[in-house]
C-alpha cells in the first residue's frame, strides 16, 4: 500500500515485454486485494465476535473464511509492488526517498484530516495522545503497513543491489533460509517465534527475497501449477479452521477454537503465501485494459488508510455495520458483504475527492518540492565533503541477472496512484 510514487504509466508483461497501457488484470487484483483487507477487517474488529465464538457450522466457517482472505490481500498488495520493484535498473536512494516523500504526502493529509473530523463527530475516539499519531504518521506506525513499507522503500537499493550481486546459488541459499524459519517452522507453528510476532518491514524482506528469486531465475511457473497452489493454499486453511472448530467443539474446549485462525494470521504463514503467490502468478499472466478498473485501483491506498484509521474502524466495524448485530439475521453473509462493498464505495468516493484536490494544488508539480531540497542538499559542499569521504568510487548496478535484461520502466506502485 504505497504512496503517490513515481509512475511511468506502463506494466511489464511476464515475459519481459513492455506494454503501453496499465495491465488491468493487475490493477483489479489490487481492488480484490483491497476488498480482502476490509472483509478481514470486517471480522477482526467487530468487537466480541469471538467471546466465545458461536456454534461451529457453514455459516461461521464462511466468516472465519472470510478473515482469512485479509492476510492473503496484504500478501498480494505488497507483492504487486516486489513484482515490479525487483525488475527496476534505474533504482537508488534518491529514488526511494522521494517515493517515500510521496508516501507521506498522502498519509499526512488522511491522518490530520481524520483526526481533525472524528474529533469534532466523534470527540471521545481521539485521545490527547493520539495528535502525535496525525502529525507522524509512519514513524508512529499509525497504519502499520505504512509504516512497514516505507522502511522497506528505504533499504530497497540496498537490499537490491545485495540480491543481484550475491548471485543464483547465494540467493537461493537465503530463500531456503527463510522459507524454512519463517515459511514452516514460524509458518505452522502456533506459537510466535522468530520474531514473527510485528508484521511488516521483516515480513516485507521476506517476501520480497523470495518474489525476486522467481522473477529473476525462475519466471516460469504454468497455469496448473498456479492453480495448483491457490487450491492447495485455501484447502489448508479451509481444512485446519473446520478440524480445530469440530475438535474444540467436541472437547468443549474454546481455546482451541480461539486458535483456529493461526494459519491465516500473517502473510508469511505457508497456506497464505501459497494461496498469494499462486494468485499473483495466475493474475500476472492475464492482460487487458479497462480505464474504469484503472481508476478504481487509483483509490486502493487511499481506502486502506480511510477504513483503517482507529476511529473511523470503531464507528464502522462496532457500530453501524456490526457483525455481532447482523450474525443472527437472515441472509447474514449477504448482508456482510453488502456491507463491505458499501463501504469500499464510499471510502473510493472520498479519495477520488482527495485526488481532485491533489491534482489543482500539490500533483501541479508532483515531487518539485523534494527535488529542490535534495538538489539543494546533495550539492552542498559539507554533503560533498561527508560523502567523498564515505564513497569514494562508484560501484554500478549490474544490468542484467543471467541473462536476462532487467527493465527501468516497469510499475511498483502499491497503491497505484498515478
Amino acid at each position: 500500500m504505497s504512496g503517490n510514487a513515481s509512475m511511468t504509466g506502463k506494466h511489464m508483461r511476464a515475459g519481459g515485454e513492455v506494454s503501453r497501457w496499465r495491465n488491468s488484470s493487475i490493477e483489479l487484483l489490487r481492488i480484490v486485494a483491497m476488498l480482502m483487507i476490509i472483509g478481514h477487517h470486517y471480522v477482526v474488529h467487530c468487537g466480541g465476535f469471538n467471546n466465545p465464538y458461536p456454534p461451529f457450522g457453514p455459516k461461521l466457517l464462511a466468516y472465519l473464511l472470510i478473515f482469512s482472505l485479509g492476510k492473503i490481500g496484504v500478501f498480494l498488495f505488497f507483492g504487486i509492488s516486489a513484482w515490479f520493484l525487483c525488475m527496476e535498473t534505474d533504482y537508488s536512494v534518491k529514488k526511494s526517498l522521494k517515493r517515500v516523500w510521496m508516501l507521506e504526502r498522502e498519509v499526512l493529509f488522511y491522518s490530520i484530516i481524520l483526526t481533525v473530523t472524528m474529533k469534532l463527530w466523534k470527540p471521545d475516539l481521539i485521545a490527547p495522545d493520539r495528535y502525535l499519531n496525525a502529525m507522524f504518521p509512519i514513524g508512529t506506525s499509525l497504519w502499520w503497513y505504512v509504516t512497514g513499507y516505507a522502511l522497506f522503500l528505504l533499504i530497497y537499493p540496498f537490499f537490491t543491489l545485495g540480491l543481484r550481486t550475491m548471485g543464483r546459488n547465494m540467493h537461493a541459499a537465503l530463500c531456503l533460509i527463510f522459507f524454512i524459519l519463517w515459511g514452516v517452522i514460524a509458518g505452522l507453528s502456533r506459537n510466535v517465534i522468530y520474531g514473527t510476532e510485528a508484521e511488516g518491514i521483516l515480513d516485507f524482506v521476506f517476501l520480497y527475497t523470495l518474489i525476486t528469486f522467481y522473477r529473476w531465475y525462475l519466471n516460469d511457473c504454468t497455469f496448473k501449477r498456479a492453480w495448483l497452489s491457490i487450491i492447495t493454499g485455501f484447502a489448508i486453511l479451509a481444512g485446519s479452521i473446520t478440524a480445530m472448530q469440530i475438535a474444540g467443539t467436541m472437547r468443549h474446549n474454546d481455546e482451541l477454537r480461539l486458535h483456529s485462525l493461526y494459519l491465516a494470521s500473517s502473510s508469511i504463514k505457508l497456506p497464505v503465501m501459497m494461496a498469494g503467490f499462486g494468485i499473483l502468478i495466475l493474475v500476472t499472466k492475464l492482460d487487458f485494459h479497462s480505464n474504469i478498473i484503472n481508476q478504481i485501483a487509483k483509490t486502493t491506498f487511499g481506502i486502506y488508510l480511510i477504513t483503517d484509521f482507529y476511529a473511523v474502524r470503531n464507528v464502522i466495524w462496532n457500530n453501524r455495520f456490526s457483525l455481532l448485530n447482523t450474525y443472527d439475521k437472515t441472509f447474514a453473509i449477504a448482508r456482510s458483504i453488502a456491507y463491505i462493498l458499501a463501504v469500499f464505495i464510499v471510502a473510493m468516493l472520498v479519495d477520488l475527492a482527495r485526488q481532485g484536490l491533489f491534482a489543482i494544488t500539490v500533483d501541479r508539480h508532483r515531487g518539485a518540492w523534494f527535488n529542490k531540497i535534495a538538489n539543494a542538499a546533495t550539492s552542498s559542499r559539507w554533503f560533498r565533503s561527508i560523502w567523498n569521504r564515505l564513497a569514494p568510487t562508484r560501484h554500478d548496478a549490474p544490468r542484467c541477472i543471467q541473462g536476462r535484461p532487467l527493465q527501468s520502466d516497469a510499475d511498483p506502485d502499491a497503491s497505484s496512484v498515478e
